[in-house]
């Protein structure tokens, strides 16, 4: 899911369950630190300042970056 088409690319029960796998990440992110800093998390992914090839890597930048926080602990929280 990490890549910028990678939900549209899914179809039926697979888009279905991607949809799904981003919201449950997204609530916590929100509950935890408030609106602003998932869209900030959001808007990071069209900066020029993250660079990368799209994957778990740049995930991970990007939420260390902007929420100070690791995917695997966002894994953990979700």
């Amino acid at each position: 899911l990490s890549g910028p088409d990678s939900i549209g690319r899914l179809t039926g029960a697979d888009q279905t369950a991607a949809y799904g796998a981003s919201s449950a990440a997204a609530f916590p992110i929100a509950d935890r630190f408030g609106e602003r800093a998932l869209l900030r998390l959001y808007r990071s992914f069209n900066s020029t300042r993250l660079r990368g090839r799209p994957g778990p890597r740049l995930v991970d930048r990007a939420l260390r970056r902007e929420l100070g926080m690791s995917l695997a602990e966002l894994d953990a929280l979700v």
